[in-house]
């Protein structure tokens, strides 16, 4: 498998980008009558968990080497 330890703060940075999205678009299609609000929250969080997975291996990654620093 590549190494991606470089790419791990952007893969974090959108897992909480997309997770925090997905919840406010599935808060929105409760409270609001948004058609496209509960099939795009749906999308969004099931991508934020998929992105974590991959976020939790370039972390992995990156750990090896951060916690060689002096």
């Amino acid at each position: 498998m590549p190494d991606i330890r470089f790419y791990h703060p952007l893969v974090i940075h959108f897992v909480i980008a997309l997770l925090i999205v997905g919840v406010a678009f599935r808060w929105g299609s409760f409270t609001t009558f948004i058609p496209f609000a509960s099939g795009a929250a749906v999308a969004l969080i099931v991508l934020g968990t998929l992105a974590a997975v991959v976020a939790v291996r370039s972390g992995e990654d990156a750990s090896v080497f951060a916690e060689a620093l002096p």
